[in-house]
């Protein structure tokens, strides 16, 4: 009979679990911005959100459940949805732990394990997850005399159910867990746990897919696309690390793998110790594969993995003092766990100590960090709601939301988040989470057909030529770049990104071959030249040789290279080529690496040249020589667009953070960076950005701030931010001021923005925003910058006239401006200049207020007066004095302060202009005559 455990000892069960569950809980931890990572993670509730179907319509990394996996990226999408998902995955796991530390209650060993999977719980997402698999599979594999009751299996299902939706990765690896425990209870014709575990993983499986939202007709799709992801993920995404850096992976996995074997031999008796050892296997390789394949800060994933997996096999295998083992095995596994657990701590080279230091640290961090969040999650979310306010202000694009407004819109590139943070209409091509994700034919392929396909396809797109390991641009998503091409025109661009729209229906031309030929690993090829109005695609055959696809399978692929030859080639040399994605014709030449080169198809020029390329690799005995070969087609251009000046856009292209190129910068090497995705150029004070007008510029908008690692890195005291008119006689016109100090005020901190309404300028005047240091001079930490700078050139506007009832046509002065006169505003004609204004033959009276502003002559003014004049303009005939009034403020009381006039029009033409003067006074003499007009209406 069994006892129960005392009331203390429940009570402290439960306050580890509880502490577990909230130390295990990953929480939300930055706000989305644009960049790569956040544009894809921050996708993924958007896709659960708005009721994609994973399958036919997104075929992302994920299954319907990423959000969970992925929701420590924060868009305000389906918040607390996860959380409830991420608290009740995390107390699962919680359990199974402290299950399994009751498992092994005889081994001290027990207490490193406990640690490992402390420490390394939060160093991927990925992790616990996996952890869950492993744990709740060895939960099912006991021993026969020890099985727990039936409904364990289906909770352990139920698990993998859930876990095989939250990615591709977890989908494969939740399916490899229940084929070995599917397989392990129809060894042993243990029917109904075989019936349990199948039925209810399939129940639940389907119940989890349609509470998501998605139609079950779609999981074949779905199922499909993970396995085209994975297919090509291994070739696409492979990185080389250091040689040093493999020999210790090789290591680490040489010990595993003996110890494994080990185990094996001593338990080959024992299906169910067998069962479980065949398990670890399995995911010692994928987290092997996982590491290595994209062997960046990828390798800490098997390394970490390898730590915790010795221990457990070693817990599992050979600690259990009811197992009579021979006496060379507890001493051998622990030999080979220790050369496990050293390889692992130093894998990745000298930077994995400090790591694993760093990561020491951080635990009780966490917990604390981790806590404060899962108890104040109504806060929480509102400072996170809050940031991305401040994040949707920084990556505004006004000229774009304008053009777009509800329009379905997509995105080639690899910052699509742009497009939630502006709340467009977000509607991707099947593979739309980054054009670098097109790992292959099936996928690049079925992006096209929906880029053709006019019932599908949005009205526009955004053009952001940004790619990964040194790409060639034009081989990631091959298929969709063409067809964008064939179907969309350019419109505008704006923060560096192009938009485009999509043309009516028209036939579009397929690739025309031109020669195929033999190609050389290390030879230099010559490209066919391209006939007038063409583009030239290819396509690259690269297939491995037996042995290459046997350390593709073990390994990864070798890595190929591209030089290019040829004229106005930025990046020529070691372009990465992917071989599953060339399969696929890409452009070629003209050579396109930005979005002017996109643009450059829309108009006559012949781009950038491209005469030779050659293929490189370190390892060409891994292809098949015979059967490497090059395709050449030919495609039309696009057609020249009769009513858009593309040259335009071209100029503008040549300035992403300005859609008007500064005319100059100072400091010269002023560097142009990205900050979260926005393009800045940094300018330290002092330092100046000035553009040259061209007389027509009615509005200037501009971003601010200090660089966040500034304030949050070092101690400064501020920087000035001010902007400036110059006109072209001298003198400078402030426009705005701002004194920003985030290092002592949290209020100054984040991106700023600014919108200044220009007075009248004329052609060959300066616009300048510079930076001066805080108080003392003091320029320590002033890491300042602009950014998204849009001068708007248009017609006069109202805003631009203070207290008129209609704007002008034309103004002529060298200095006027809103001024503040008391408490009202009035506009500064500087004496001379002159007000023309179009009529429309109705008009009947003009009245307004006119006068010196105070300080023209008195506090040391001393004009010498001048007039305000009123003409009428008609067409071959001489200007009409209507009305005429000389004032010399400083000899005459009467002429000082406001004067008004009544003036009743003649009869007019509707091609008649009224123009309003203001004169200099007697020899020109006009440094005092500060002019104004006010109440000025036109009736």
């Amino acid at each position: 009979m069994r006892t129960r455990p005392p009331l203390w000892q429940l009570v402290l069960l439960a306050l580890a679990w509880l502490g577990l569950t909230i130390y295990f809980y990953y929480p939300v931890q930055t706000v989305m911005d644009v960049t790569l990572d956040s544009s894809n993670y921050a996708s993924y509730s958007y896709f659960t959100a708005h009721g994609f179907q994973f399958g036919p319509q997104v075929v992302p990394m994920t299954g319907p459940y990423g959000f969970v996996l992925y929701g420590f990226v924060y868009n305000a999408d389906l918040f607390w949805v996860r959380t409830l998902c991420e608290i009740a995955q995390k107390a699962v796991f919680a359990g199974l732990v402290l299950w399994f530390m009751w498992e092994c209650r005889r081994s001290a060993w027990r207490c490193a394990w406990f640690a490992t999977i402390i420490i390394f719980s939060s160093v991927l997402e990925d992790f616990p997850a996996e952890w869950m698999m492993l744990l709740g599979g060895l939960l099912l594999l006991r021993p026969a005399e020890r099985q727990l009751p039936v409904r364990w299996t289906a909770g352990v299902a139920i698990l993998l159910a859930f876990l095989s939706l939250l990615k591709g990765t977890h989908f494969v690896l939740a399916g490899a867990t229940m084929g070995v425990l599917l397989g392990h209870y129809l060894w042993l014709r243990d029917w109904k746990r075989a019936g349990w575990l199948a039925g209810t993983f399939a129940v639940a499986f389907l119940a989890l897919w349609i509470l998501a939202g998605q139609n079950p007709l779609n999981i074949p799709s779905f199922v499909h696309g993970i396995r085209q992801l994975t297919d090509g993920y291994n070739e696409a995404m492979a990185l080389q690390e250091e040689m040093n850096v493999t020999s210790r992976g090789l290591i680490v996995l040489g010990a595993i793998a003996l110890l494994i074997a080990c185990a094996a031999w001593i338990h080959r008796r024992e299906r169910s110790t067998l069962a479980v050892l065949v398990l670890f296997a399995g995911f010692t390789f994928a987290n092997w594969k996982h590491g290595f394949v994209r062997a960046d800060g990828h390798v800490y994933i098997f390394f970490h993995f390898g730590i915790v997996a010795a221990l457990t096999v070693y817990l599992h295998a050979f600690r259990d003092q009811r197992l009579a083992l021979p006496r060379w095995a507890p001493l051998a596994a622990s030999v080979l766990v220790l050369i496990a657990i050293g390889g692992s701590l130093v894998g990745a080279g000298e930077r994995n100590l400090p790591r694993i230091t760093w990561l020491l640290r951080q635990v009780p961090l966490q917990m604390q960090q981790r806590a404060r969040q899962v108890f104040t999650l109504r806060s929480t979310k509102a400072k996170f709601d809050e940031e991305l306010t401040r994040r949707k202000g920084t990556f505004v694009m006004t000229l774009t939301k304008l053009a777009v407004q509800d329009e379905p819109i997509d995105l080639i590139g690899v910052k699509h988040g742009i497009i939630a943070l502006n709340g467009l209409n977000y509607t991707p091509r099947p593979m739309g989470g980054g054009s670098f994700n097109a790992y292959n034919r099936f996928l690049t392929e079925g992006n096209r057909d929906f880029i053709r396909d006019p019932e599908r396809a949005p009205k526009f797109y955004l053009v952001k030529l940004d790619t990964i390991d040194n790409r060639l641009v034009t081989e990631d998503d091959p298929l969709s770049l063409i067809a964008l091409v064939q179907h969309y025109t350019p419109v505008l661009l704006e923060q560096g990104y192009l938009l485009m729209r999509r043309m009516p229906a028209h036939p579009v031309d397929e690739p025309l071959l031109v020669k195929r030929t033999p190609v050389r690993i290390g030879e230099v090829l010559d490209v066919p030249p391209v006939p007038p109005g063409k583009i030239l695609l290819a396509r690259l055959d690269l297939p491995l040789s037996a042995l290459g696809r046997l350390r593709s399978a073990a390994y990864k692929p070798p890595l190929v290279f591209m030089s290019l030859l040829g004229e106005g080639i930025e990046l020529p040399e070691s372009r990465r080529i992917v071989p599953s994605m060339v399969v696929s014709p890409f452009i070629l030449a003209p050579v396109i690496e930005e979005e002017v080169d996109i643009l450059n198809l829309f108009t006559n020029r012949p781009g950038k040249r491209l005469d030779r390329f050659g293929l490189f690799t370190a390892h060409p005995e891994f292809f098949d020589t015979d059967k490497l070969a090059v395709e050449f087609y030919t495609l039309p251009r696009p057609a020249v667009p009769a009513d858009f000046d593309v040259e335009e856009l071209i100029t503008t292209a040549r300035s992403p953070m300005s859609n008007v190129p500064p005319e100059s910068i100072l400091p010269a090497n002023a560097p142009a960076l990205t900050l979260r995705g926005l393009p800045i150029m940094k300018i330290e004070p002092p330092g100046e950005m000035v553009w040259k007008l061209e007389g027509n510029e009615r509005e200037f908008l501009f971003d601010y701030g200090i660089d966040p690692d500034a304030y949050d890195k070092g101690k400064g005291n501020g920087v000035v931010f001010i902007a400036e008119l110059r006109p072209i006689e001298g003198g400078a016109i402030e426009l705005h001021r701002d004194y920003l100090d985030p290092f002592s005020r949290v209020e100054d901190r984040g991106n700023h923005s600014a919108r200044v309404v220009l007075p009248p300028v004329k052609a060959g005047m300066r616009l300048a925003l510079r930076t001066d240091a805080g108080p003392h001079g003091d320029a320590a930490w002033d890491w300042s910058y602009f950014a998204r700078v849009q001068l708007k050139r248009g017609d006069f506007s109202l805003k631009q006239f203070p207290g008129f009832n209609v704007a002008p046509a034309a103004a002529d002065a060298d200095h006027a401006a809103a001024a503040a006169l008391g408490k009202e505003q009035v506009f500064v004609l500087h004496a001379p200049g002159m007000l023309t204004f179009k009529l429309n033959g109705r008009e009947k009276k003009l009245s307004f207020d006119f006068g010196y502003m105070p300080g023209a002559y008195s506090a040391g003014g001393n004009t010498n007066g001048g007039a305000f004049v009123v003409e009428l303009a008609r067409p071959n005939q001489p200007k009409e004095t209507l009305f005429r009034r000389d004032l010399s403020p400083v000899q005459n009381q009467q002429d000082q302060g406001r004067q008004h006039a009544d003036i009743a029009l003649p009869a007019l033409g509707p091609i008649d202009r009224l123009l309003v003067r203001t004169e200099s006074g007697p020899n020109d003499e006009r440094s005092w005559d500060w002019t104004y007009l006010a109440n000025f209406v036109l009736q």
